[in-house]
């Protein structure tokens, strides 16, 4: 998941959700500066800060034997190893250097802040910090004792490894394959084969394929019978997702939540696995569990608002949009957009995780908010065309609610002049290539609307090859929230050629498992061509709709 993750600031013009296992009901009101006075989300909770470390219950149980004999530090080092692992990466530190301070003598302790400092499966660190790093790995190995065992020699001794090469992919793999002695050592001990998991996956981050299969090789056998241990669990439905055999997590998924339910990224976890084997309603559920627990932490330990600030606050929101956008449920949706609005209140500031986000609330606020909202919504900030492209992407989904062929051409045709405008070095980027998606797929509707089949075809073409050779299917969730391959099988179906839409319709279902709109269009083309596989089809696609059942008609399937 080391890439840009979605965020984006729209709301939820006052729908109020219908009952789902966790309380999504509207709050207090204010203006949004990004689509003005007609949208309302709720304001931020006072939080009084300044953020403090706290030792939590429900965050996770990780425990690996450090060389002390102060329970208090043992403790510390402990709740340091289980932040790590559930992804608060700056409290991990806080948590190490508490354990360094009750016991000054505890290398591990030492190694702890070095390691949580380190790179992870989502981000790099600089040559400064790695140089930090370094020092720090070096001070714990000094340190050691007799107290210390040989997998923490093992560990001090690879962390150097890591953080002294020249060429941090080299440093990667150089640790793994330390981490692999560590496991050919200690096979049964499950701390080293999360540590060598997590290794391999950031080797595969350096563009090794074959080293996300290496971590569910190291983890598969030990998963079943360590099912309390929350960060084994956390990286095998990484690993699983990762090389491909999403269904091999499935049922340990909610495991990890349930082991951890105060620590928001664990929570989280299952809609990586949920989303990949197309349990869309679920995965946005569990995002909406994640965000709660996200405001629980920031309350018990003074994180300043918005919660926005929160590293991985924004990946859940997103996350969350993306799947219930691929289930229908239109109110859940628009609850995200919301809540987006509520935690990242301020367009004009917006980070570059937050500008590129923005694409995914607008594509639900076209699909799902009132056509006439939509339309009257202010331009988007000043000096970002590409959120200006995704503007007019919402006013042509608008458009084909409507009906109005004419107008969803028109904003098609506004982004292409945004695209033309574009400085050279910008129009290959990944913001720019979901641009031309939004180009082509309002270009691609309004053709069907004026019963041009044809021309859909091409235009729908042109963005499923696209989105096949730019956009990677394994990002998480897909940079664009649809598969437009089945875009192209409506657009065969509509043309006569059920073959060809049971081809593109099977070939998107390889990836975007159990698609309810896709099912139903591949079931369409069975049923001309006479497969008694239609019913299944359909019965698969009504049982993952969360929404109007009308929207999955034939003349809805676009």
């Amino acid at each position: 998941m080391r890439v840009p993750l979605l965020i984006a600031a729209i709301t939820l013009f006052g729908l109020a959700l219908s009952a789902t296992s966790h309380d999504l009901s509207a709050g207090p009101a204010i203006a949004s500066t990004l689509l003005g006075p007609i949208c309302h989300a709720d304001a931020p909770p006072p939080i009084a800060g300044p953020h403090r470390l706290v030792m939590l219950p429900g965050m996770g149980d990780d425990h690996m034997a450090a060389d002390t004999a102060k329970p208090e530090a043992q403790r510390w080092f402990d709740y340091g190893l289980t932040l790590a692992r559930s992804f608060e990466h700056n409290d991990a530190v806080l948590a190490f250097q508490r354990s360094e301070a009750v016991d000054p003598a505890c290398s591990l302790c030492v190694w702890g802040e070095a390691y949580a400092h380190g790179p992870t499966i989502n981000f790099d660190v600089d040559p400064a910090q790695t140089a930090a790093d370094l020092a720090l790995a070096r001070r714990a190995q000094a340190l050691a004792g007799p107290r210390l065992g040989a997998v923490g020699r093992a560990l001090e001794a690879s962390l150097i490894d890591r953080y002294r090469a020249a060429d941090a992919v080299a440093a990667d793999r150089a640790y793994a394959r330390d981490m692999d002695a560590l496991v050919r050592a200690a096979p049964a001990d499950p701390e080293a084969a999360v540590f060598d998991a997590e290794a391999w996956l950031i080797v595969e981050n350096d563009g090794d394929a074959s080293a996300a299969a290496r971590a569910v090789a190291v983890l598969k056998p030990l998963v079943a019978t360590h099912l309390d241990n929350s960060g084994l669990v956390h990286f095998y439905i990484h690993a699983t997702e990762n090389a491909g055999v999403p269904e091999l997590a499935a049922p340990y998924a909610e495991r990890v939540a349930e082991l951890a339910p105060g620590a928001s990224h664990m929570v989280h976890m299952p809609s990586h696995t949920w989303f990949r084997i197309g349990r869309y309603e679920a995965a946005a559920q569990a995002n909406v569990a994640a965000l709660k627990a996200d405001r629980a932490y920031a309350e018990r330990t003074d994180f300043p608002t918005p919660l926005g600030r929160l590293m991985y606050h924004f990946h859940d929101v997103q996350f969350g949009l993306g799947s219930a956008m691929m289930a229908g449920d239109a109110k859940l949706a628009l609850w995200f957009v919301r809540q987006f609005n509520q935690d990242f209140p301020s367009p004009a500031t917006y980070d570059p995780r937050a500008a590129i986000a923005a694409d995914a609330a607008y594509a639900a606020l076209g699909r799902f908010a009132p056509p006439q909202a939509v339309l009257e919504a202010p331009d988007a900030p000043l000096g970002n065309p590409l959120l200006a492209a995704m503007r007019h992407y919402a006013r042509g989904e608008a458009f084909v609610r409507l009906g109005r062929a004419a107008d969803v051409r028109r904003e098609s045709g506004a982004i292409g002049a945004i695209l033309e405008a574009l400085p050279a070095a910008s129009r290959n980027t990944t913001a720019a290539v979901v641009a031309q998606l939004a180009q082509l797929t309002l270009a691609g509707d309004a053709d069907l609307m004026d019963r041009d089949p044809a021309s859909a075809i091409k235009a729908f073409s042109a963005a499923a090859d696209l989105q096949d050779a730019r956009l990677a299917s394994n990002i998480d969730p897909p940079r664009w929230w649809y598969p437009v391959r089945r875009s192209l099988a409506a657009a065969l179906l509509a043309r006569g050629d059920a073959a060809g839409a049971e081809r593109e319709a099977s070939r998107t279902l390889a990836t975007w498992k159990l698609d309810p709109k896709t099912l139903m269009i591949r079931a369409a083309a069975e049923r001309k061509l006479g497969s008694a596989a239609a019913s299944l089809d359909e019965a698969a696609a009504r049982r993952g709709w969360h929404g109007d059942p009308a929207a999955l008609q034939p003349a809805e399937l676009l």
